[in-house]
């Protein structure tokens, strides 16, 4: 799961570190995790937007053995993210519309309304985990 989430994260450009950390607001890396509106896996993936992704990246779509696919789920996470940045032209909505979905972060900026809380929840992960691995990496290393 490791070595899929840090190659798939780096072939789009991003840090694993955040990639682990949409995973781990998503699904708390719960590799079979289905949400109440039919989002799948450890990206979280709802079967639309898993099918989309599928085409995006030549991925042959069956379903939901696709996004029970671990290694199929991260691709087709890192894959969406990528296309939200790309229209957004900015990581940090597409980080929120990878939660929220692109149309409904559209309406609520046209509002003037944007909600953060799903960006700040990524974002403590992001920092929490930065933090585990640079302890990881240097054992001595002071902590706050």
């Amino acid at each position: 799961m490791v070595q899929a989430l840090t190659h798939q994260s780096r072939l789009y450009g991003y840090d694993p570190i955040l990639a682990l950390a949409i995973a781990k607001v998503e699904s708390d890396v719960g590799q079979r995790t289905l949400s109440k509106k039919g989002a799948r896996g450890m990206m979280q993936i709802l079967p639309a937007t898993g099918k989309e992704a599928a085409e995006g990246l030549g991925i042959k779509w069956q379903g939901q053995n696709t996004l029970d696919s671990i290694e199929k789920n991260i691709s087709l996470g890192m894959w969406y993210l990528h296309s939200l940045e790309e229209r957004f032209s900015n990581i940090q909505l597409a980080i929120i519309a990878y939660n929220r979905g692109p149309k409904r972060l559209e309406g609520e900026m046209a509002q003037g309304r944007t909600n953060l809380g799903y960006l700040q929840r990524v974002m403590d992960a992001y920092l929490s985990l930065s933090d585990a691995n640079a302890a990881k990496a240097d054992p001595g290393q002071a902590s706050d």
